[in-house]
């Protein structure tokens, strides 16, 4: 019987692309059966996507479209389309000489001048409205000796955001950033190329995930501070008294903890037949972009935004702000692991500690797991710690043999 995943993305069995695959030339050149210039089976082949003589991949046509011409939901997954050179195969001559190292520290600046600026308004808005308790309190205490501890009562008794305005605002917050991620990703996906892409140019949207993306983007982003504001929101907590010097350490904790339980469902997910059910759905891409990371079941979209960060949270202890600024770190990882930027992109919490051990995780490990799908390994997708633990770890290709990296 056809499931319903198979039918929705027309997918295209293992065998099947192996197949096709055999028919390319000995010398990998391009079938000459493939009509160029022209639009085939709704795919634009004026810019070839793969050396396969056909391409298994799903039909995908949005970019071909007139923005005013489509429809409101095709509208919204057209915001996050990539430039056509993103998507375009390479010839056998471009050289981009040795993979690059991306430098770590503007990320950290990039992602804590986007993570921050929700927690920055709620902190000014304590400052400009503060309760009439705080007033007292500034005005017995402000030529005393203990002056030092005005500061800390005034936040914590000042005006109090309600969870509805708060929710509102770290949402608006977190959509700025993903939008902004996008950009910053799409640059250094031109800047610094692709990985694979002389063989096969980056997946499109499917057309028939077309409604499923831009519906899933939207309650990506409106559900993922859901569970946070759920369980730790704190009217009362200042966010300037939520971070201390353990703050780093536990947010590494926790990415551990996260991508152990992630670890856990996903390798279950590819072992066991009736669990690939679910998970197989992200799988009908194999050379993906970042919008395609959320290319998934509804079961699955559970387990991964809610479950398995609720399992993290209840394991390691953090405040509602530290939460919020980790779910930023969290998700521009998880976004950029599906980008297939060909560079040496150390991730900015985990990568670092790990490097010494030999258990960072870089942009091919993942890309390498989606393109052989059902069997691909390396499962963890915020640290290569447990992979190498329990021995899941795939060869690198292009990044096998950078300096101080471990080449599988």
């Amino acid at each position: 019987m056809t499931s319903r995943t198979d039918q929705l993305f027309d997918v295209v069995s293992e065998p099947d692309i192996l197949a096709s695959s055999s028919s390319d030339s000995d010398d990998g050149s391009i079938d000459s059966t493939t009509v160029e210039g022209q639009v085939t089976d709704g795919v634009d082949n004026s810019d070839k996507q793969t050396r396969q003589g056909r391409d298994w991949r799903p039909k995908a046509t949005l970019h071909l479209k007139h923005f005013s011409d489509m429809t409101i939901l095709e509208k919204m997954a057209a915001r996050r389309l990539m430039p056509s050179e993103y998507h375009t195969l390479k010839t056998a001559t471009v050289d981009r000489g040795p993979v690059p190292k991306h430098p770590l520290f503007p990320e950290h600046v990039f992602i804590l001048s986007h993570a921050l600026l929700a927690p920055a308004l709620q902190q000014l808005s304590y400052f400009l409205y503060p309760g009439k308790g705080a007033i007292a309190v500034v005005t017995r205490g402000w030529n005393s000796a203990n002056s030092a501890a005005v500061t800390p009562l005034l936040l914590r008794t000042g005006h109090q955001w309600p969870p509805a305005l708060a929710w509102f605002v770290y949402v608006v917050s977190y959509i700025f950033f993903a939008n902004r991620v996008f950009k910053r990703f799409t640059h250094f996906a031109l800047k610094y190329g692709t990985l694979d892409e002389k063989n096969v140019g980056r997946d499109r949207y499917p057309d028939k995930a077309i409604n499923q993306l831009a519906l899933g983007q939207l309650a990506f982003l409106l559900t993922r501070t859901f569970g946070e504001f759920f369980i730790k929101y704190d009217r009362t907590e200042c966010p300037l008294n939520a971070f201390s010097w353990t703050t780093p350490i536990r947010w590494f904790f926790w990415l551990l903890a996260l991508d152990y339980f992630f670890y856990a469902y996903h390798r279950t997910s590819h072992e066991i037949d009736f669990f690939w059910q679910i998970h197989k759905t992200h799988h009908t891409t194999r050379h993906p972009s970042p919008l395609l990371s959320i290319l998934s079941s509804e079961i699955q979209e559970v387990i991964e935004i809610a479950l398995v960060p609720l399992a993290a949270t209840l394991l390691v202890p953090m405040d509602f702000h530290e939460l919020f600024v980790l779910s930023i770190y969290t998700s521009y990882v998880e976004l950029l692991g599906h980008t297939g930027i060909r560079a040496e992109w150390e991730l900015p919490i985990t990568g670092f500690p790990l490097k010494f051990i030999g258990c960072n995780l870089l942009i091919e490990d993942h890309d390498t797991h989606h393109r052989f799908g059902k069997s691909g390994r390396n499962y963890g997708k915020q640290s290569r710690f447990w992979d190498v633990s329990f021995g899941t770890t795939t060869d690198r290709i292009e990044m096998s043999n950078l300096p101080g990296q471990r080449p599988y």
